[in-house]
């Protein structure tokens, strides 16, 4: 399991502020047991925590902080997810509609269809 993983599942048990939490990723992200998907994943997420109104400015400015010390970072991927998120950072209110949480997807009958067999023949 990554690292990841485990740290959602201490953070399911315990009450933890928004600056516990970015601060327990980042020390994840600057382990060197951390690959570049878990630092992906931790950016994406620190971006989230931003967006919450329990966050405090001095918090979202750490976090703009953060964004801003990997938009040059070697690894592309990682460096392109900062620059976005520092980008999206940098539209005040509309950063708050585009990361709020996303409903589940409806099941659509398609959807449900898929496990079912269908016999198809080949001539």
């Amino acid at each position: 399991m990554s690292a990841v993983v485990y740290l959602l599942m201490f953070l399911a048990h315990i009450q933890a502020t928004d600056k516990d939490v970015v601060d327990l990723l980042i020390s994840v992200m600057d382990s060197p047991y951390s690959n570049y998907l878990t630092r992906q994943f931790v950016v994406a997420a620190v971006t989230k925590i931003s967006s919450r109104h329990t966050t405090s400015p001095a918090q979202q400015s750490h976090i703009a902080e953060i964004l801003t010390k990997y938009t040059t970072s070697p690894e592309l991927e990682l460096q392109q997810r900062a620059v976005e998120f520092a980008s999206l950072f940098a539209l005040g209110e509309v950063r708050v509609g585009v990361l709020e949480r996303m409903p589940p997807p409806e099941l659509k009958a398609t959807v449900m269809d898929v496990g079912k067999s269908h016999s198809c023949e080949f001539s």
